[in-house]
């Protein structure tokens, strides 16, 4: 028996010395390609990304003067957000993300999809925790709530189409789902007052879930829609990078942007929600060797800026609705210099 044990106590022993070696290795590599790439590469890197930013940025630029001018009003805007986030583009995003090859998707890179969205929300739960305790009631919610949770359909899937194209929307559908889910959940808790409840219903019938109850069976059984439903799932799923931009735009006209930026505490909001998080999330990441494309889909849903349900809740709950809008405009402006750095990182590690 003793012996046993010894061979078990071994065998373990071995098993332990081989993950850390693979780890140490994959470590290594990386750094042999952040030392042999060199700066110029890592320039050329966060010019390429920082073009496809421009692009969004531009697109947000035609909302805010749009916003500005009152050609798109308060009514405008309140139609053009319910295309958005209600079931009709989000889900055909997604369904439209679920059309491909199954072949081409290897099974661990959708697991490790879902492990990732669990820590991603783990972690936040985790550093938020800490922060913002001693603000007042009202602001605290607030503030906890827009450092925790990321604006991934609107900011997060049109940076993933740029960055990596079609081929990282399948994984973007699958975090987008998890972080809706966690919003309404965990984040109902830490917006909400005593006594409320959760809305099963509207966890259950989310737009992004919505979007995977019917998009994940087309992926797994390796079905097509019919090519007139297939052609308008994909129209309306070109819809949102213009559309989501062009709403965010219209949204930031309505803030003093010299207001937003007198506020120290939303740079504190900022900085957890932007680098904190997403950064922490990344290192943890690294550990699993995932593969490049689902490693970078999950970290620039992470890295987005403050979710717009932020308001929305606020408004809900007679929090600071004014510090709402501020934290999700000042995030979202300073996203597009934080958010091509995680990318510009992703592919040094990577040599892509």
């Amino acid at each position: 028996q003793r012996m046993r044990r010894m061979r078990k106590a071994a065998e373990t022993l071995q098993r332990i010395e081989r993950r850390s070696s693979g780890n140490s290795e994959f470590l290594e590599r990386s750094g042999d390609r952040l030392s042999s790439n060199g700066i110029e590469q890592m320039i050329g890197n966060f010019l390429s990304v920082a073009m496809k930013v421009l692009i969004l940025f531009l697109l947000m630029s035609v909302g805010f003067v749009l916003g500005r001018k009152k050609i798109i009003t308060e009514t405008g805007t309140d139609q053009m957000n319910f295309l958005l986030p209600q079931p009709v583009v989000v889900p055909c995003v997604i369904i439209d993300a679920f059309q491909v090859d199954k072949s081409q998707i290897p099974t661990w890179n959708l697991w490790f999809t879902v492990i990732a969205g669990l820590v991603y929300v783990l972690a936040a739960v985790v550093i938020v925790k800490f922060c913002f305790n001693k603000e007042p009631d009202g602001r605290r919610q607030v503030l906890k709530f827009g450092a925790m949770f990321s604006n991934c359909g609107f900011m997060g899937f049109p940076m993933v189409q740029e960055v990596l194209g079609d081929r990282g929307m399948v994984y973007a559908a699958i975090i987008n789902t998890i972080v809706t889910v966690a919003m309404w959940t965990v984040g109902f808790v830490v917006m909400g007052k005593e006594g409320e409840r959760i809305s099963i219903r509207k966890v259950a019938l989310n737009p992004g879930a919505v979007g995977v109850y019917i998009g994940l069976p087309l992926l797994l059984f390796s079905l097509e829609l019919p090519d007139p439903f297939q052609s308008v799932v994909g129209f309306l799923a070109d819809m949102n990078t213009p559309l989501a931009m062009i709403c965010i735009g219209v949204f930031i006209s309505k803030t003093k942007l010299l207001d937003i930026f007198k506020e120290k505490t939303l740079y504190w909001v900022t900085v957890i929600r932007l680098l904190l998080i997403p950064a922490a999330v990344m290192g943890i990441l690294l550990l699993f060797q995932p593969d490049y494309i689902p490693m970078t889909s999950s970290i620039i849903q992470f890295c987005a800026p403050s979710a717009g349900l932020t308001a929305i809740f606020a408004a809900r709950f007679r929090h600071d609705t004014t510090l709402a809008a501020k934290t999700v405009a000042i995030s979202t402006l300073l996203s597009i210099l934080t958010m091509p750095l995680f990318c510009v990182a992703l592919q040094t590690i990577y040599g892509v």
